[in-house]
């Protein structure tokens, strides 16, 4: 029975060393009096002295370096003298951790016996047995082993040996997040920032892990996200995402030798139609051409229809929908059976609502667009010691230059101060070449192009309007679609910047956030008022309201 507990001791050690998670290598196993132990083909002893074919590993006090778990999970053997001696008694493996008063007990079974060595397990069927070092805590600890045979601790097996060990965690159970499945194509580095978080409590990124990522993220493709453990976290986390596939419009907005993606020519996804993607109210002329590029998948990517000659001609000027299948799966009135172009308009109107100000702001990046009598469009060209310079652009009553080009983020004022005006889109004729620091998008997104980024709207006195930060120290915020924001690439930018001829300072404002218009009434001046004091037509939440 000598030979069950030096087997159950063996095993012990042998799974301790297999779900080691660093460089410290399986090194030794425990020794008990004359006895050695077979992990794995490998024989080991106490004293470090020969036994049969050479020397072996001792494991009394053996350092096993840095261990999340500790597990008894291998087949070994006993080597004692002579095994009948024993007969069949009821071996007991003990352990404990470092100054504990009470040992922990697992009781070995005989399994087999083959010549002078016997085999030992810890039940039957042999099951792995984790012992439990979760309740340490980190850093160094001593682990003491004994054996008891038949309750007796005096068979040459009195006393304990020990072994030293480092308790870390092992990070592959951690929880991952803020990494996305899949991110769309963007043409640089896609490097997501992971949350680690271990039993509820979130891992510091410089002491606890180091984030890599697999080659490249650049290309379309499948990418990971390698979280390397350090300090009292050992072991590695990884995390998969893709890199999708983007189409974008190509051909009236440039040609195939200096092509770059423009943003306001991306192809959205049709939720109705599988595998379908689709750009609508794109401003085409008679005599254009296009075609799709998906230019992800190297440095010119994917062209659609293939073939220099299989561009898309334009044969009358207007506002178009165009729908587009990049597997080529559509019918016979489908062009390749790639494309689906739907004509709708020589022109088309958008309502703009103004702020009871007259103010309000547009972008459109496919059309451009003319504006109605009384309304003129500014750009914002610069600002100097805090106070920004601006260009009026277009004049709804100047019919040479009533046109806003597509692209270009606006400033509207309209001196009669309507609710909304109404803007009409049209083909592609007008260009500006100014510097703006006006940006816009024609979808939702988060505002980009600098380093602060303001809203048009009302401070927090309900009664100062100009351009405010969207978001607590100027960070980006997210823009509705159609929508200007400004973007200032100074970081010590006021938290205020007035209009055309504003003379505002906006110090009662510098807390601002977000437009604050409801229950709020004006006079058709724009001046806010405290009270209705008098019988007249006063505005309220962008409508005109009677008194009587």
């Amino acid at each position: 029975m000598r030979k069950k507990t030096l087997y159950l001791m063996s095993r012990l050690i042998v799974c301790l060393f297999a779900v080691l998670s660093s460089t410290t290598a399986f090194a030794g196993a425990q020794w008990i009096g004359n006895s050695y132990i077979n992990i794995n083909g490998t024989w080991y002893q106490g004293s470090g002295t020969t036994w049969a074919g050479g020397p072996y590993n001792a494991f009394n006090e053996q350092n096993f370096g840095k261990i999340a778990t500790l597990t008894i999970g291998a087949s070994v053997q006993v080597q004692a003298g002579n095994i009948n001696e024993w007969g069949d008694l009821t071996d007991v493996f003990r352990y404990k951790f470092d100054d504990a008063e009470n040992w922990s007990y697992l009781i070995l079974n005989t399994k087999e016996t083959n010549d002078d060595k016997r085999v030992y397990e810890t039940g039957n069927p042999f099951a792995l047995q984790t012992i439990d070092i979760s309740t340490l805590g980190f850093g160094p600890h001593t682990l003491y082993i004994a054996f008891e045979v038949d309750g007796k601790t005096d068979n040459g097996m009195s006393g304990s040996y020990s072994a030293t060990f480092t308790k870390v965690v092992d990070i592959s159970g951690a929880i991952v997040t803020n990494v996305d499945g899949s991110y769309d194509w963007t043409g640089s580095a896609i490097n997501p920032e992971p949350v680690v978080t271990f039993g509820g409590n979130e891992l510091n990124s410089v002491t606890d892990y180091d984030v890599s990522y697999s080659e490249g993220c650049t290309k379309v493709g499948t990418y990971s996200v390698i979280i390397t453990g350090k300090g009292e976290y050992v072991g590695t986390k990884t995390v998969n995402f893709n890199i999708n596939d983007v189409y974008y419009l190509y051909g009236v907005i440039g040609s195939k030798s200096n092509y770059s993606p423009n943003e306001s020519y991306k192809l959205s996804k049709n939720t109705e139609a599988e595998g379908e993607y689709y750009i609508n109210d794109v401003a085409l002329s008679n005599g254009d051409y296009f075609k799709v590029a998906s230019p992800g998948r190297g440095e010119w990517g994917t062209w659609y229809p293939d073939g220099t000659e299989n561009d898309y001609q334009i044969n009358d000027n207007g506002i178009y929908n165009i729908y587009f299948r990049p597997d080529g799966n559509g019918g016979g009135d489908w062009y390749y059976h790639t494309f689906y172009v739907a004509y709708q308009h020589d022109e088309l109107t958008v309502d703009v609502t103004l702020a009871p100000t007259g103010y309000g702001t547009y972008y459109h990046g496919k059309c451009d667009v003319i504006l109605p009598s009384g309304t003129v469009a500014y750009i914002l060209t610069g600002v100097n010691n805090d106070k920004p310079t601006y260009k009026m652009i277009a004049d709804g009553d100047d019919n040479g230059n009533n046109t806003i080009p597509a692209g270009t983020a606006v400033l509207l004022y309209n001196s009669q101060k309507p609710a909304s005006v109404t803007l009409t889109l049209t083909t592609l004729s007008a260009t500006n070449s100014d510097t703006n620091l006006l940006k816009g998008s024609d979808v939702q997104t988060t505002t980009t192009g600098g380093a602060k980024y303001y809203k048009l709207t009302y401070g927090n006195d309900n009664t100062t309007f100009g351009w405010y930060y969207g978001e607590d120290e100027g960070a980006a915020f997210t823009s509705p679609a159609h929508k200007a924001w400004l973007a200032l690439p100074s970081t010590n930018a006021r938290v205020f910047l007035g209009l055309p001829g504003d003379n505002s300072t906006g110090i009662a404002t510098i807390e601002n956030k977000q437009q604050k218009a409801d229950n709020v009434w004006y006079d058709l001046n724009g001046r806010h008022i405290n009270a209705l004091l008098t019988k007249g037509i006063y505005v309220k939440d962008g409508r005109k309201v009677v008194i009587k």
